[in-house]
């Protein structure tokens, strides 16, 4: 289905949402990237530094993003421990694994997120099981709490944090100029990062701004925060996305 005539802001981190932007340009889309959300590395304590330099001591390790894949690979150059499995919560995290040269991942068959990934067999009884979750600061808690569950033995990764940009008024000056832009807001962090930027009648446009989002959780949070426009995607998935903006879409020529 084409996009022609539709505005659609993508909101990911630098970086991770080139092949949806890309996408949605070929689709006919008028697309504009604004991370929403800055990734900031950590500074490598001597804890951290040794759960790197062990990882052949895990049986598994959990990715929870592009970002964390990425900055996983940036603290430990050396080749992936042989026989080690990796698992990547949705295609965008699997992807940036592969292109660290790991052909064996564990990821969700349809989705992404943590509830899809949670639903792949191979991680049904991690019973006694060295489980190693590389991730942000924060926002894991359904995951930790999943695999605890299931029996294993979990060590959590912080590798960077996410901060907002400096300013939105690329953002704003964008959206004044397409009035009936979609946003694609994919995660908590992100939608709060893009409120905290609006203030006076850029508040007022951001909040009547249509947006697309991948959960519940970001539902309620957008309602909380005042937003009036809401389309829920089956998951943060690019194809979810575009699948939501296509049922939209017809609504809004």
């Amino acid at each position: 289905m084409s996009l022609a005539g539709l505005s659609v802001v993508v909101t990911r981190p630098a970086g991770t949402g080139d092949a949806l932007a890309a996408q949605l340009d070929a689709m006919g889309a008028a697309v504009l990237q604004f991370p929403a959300i800055v990734i900031e590395p950590l500074p490598l304590q001597a804890t951290a530094a040794d759960i790197i330099a062990n990882l052949d001591t895990f049986d598994l390790v959990i990715c929870v993003s592009p970002s964390a894949a990425a900055q996983l690979f940036a603290v430990r150059p050396q080749p992936w421990p042989e026989g080690l499995a990796a698992a990547a919560v949705g295609p965008g995290t699997a992807a940036a694994l592969r292109g660290q040269g790991i052909k064996q991942i564990i990821e969700p068959t349809e989705g992404a997120g943590a509830e899809p990934l949670l639903a792949v067999p191979a991680l049904a009884n991690l019973q006694g099981r060295r489980v190693l979750i590389a991730a942000g600061a924060d926002g894991r808690e359904v995951l930790e709490d999943a695999l605890r569950a299931r029996g294993a033995d979990l060590t959590v990764l912080p590798l960077y944090r996410r901060v907002p940009p400096p300013d939105g008024q690329r953002l704003f000056d964008w959206l004044g100029r397409h009035p009936d832009a979609a946003l694609l807001v994919t995660s908590v962090a992100a939608l709060d990062h893009l409120t905290g930027l609006a203030t006076g009648a850029n508040r007022e446009r951001l909040l009547n701004t249509q947006l697309v989002v991948p959960s519940p959780r970001v539902v309620k949070k957008a309602e909380i925060s005042g937003y009036r426009r809401l389309v829920q995607a089956a998951d943060a998935s690019d194809a979810a996305l575009i699948a939501a903006l296509e049922q939209w879409r017809p609504e809004h020529p």
